[in-house]
């Protein structure tokens, strides 16, 4: 993972104290789920843009 996506991933990622941990981990897997996706539209626009 580049740099730039860590400090988009920490900065995306703000922890809430009176989360218990299991919300705290579902919040964390929809952003990377999140993530996940965007990742997958912006390779997919490069590729179209590539043909």
């Amino acid at each position: 993972m580049s740099i730039g996506l860590k400090n988009i991933w920490y900065g995306m990622v703000v922890v809430n104290p009176t989360l218990d941990k299991n919300q705290e981990i579902k919040e964390i897997e929809s952003k990377l789920n999140l993530l996940k996706s965007r990742k997958c539209r912006l390779l997919q626009e490069i590729m179209e843009m590539n043909q």
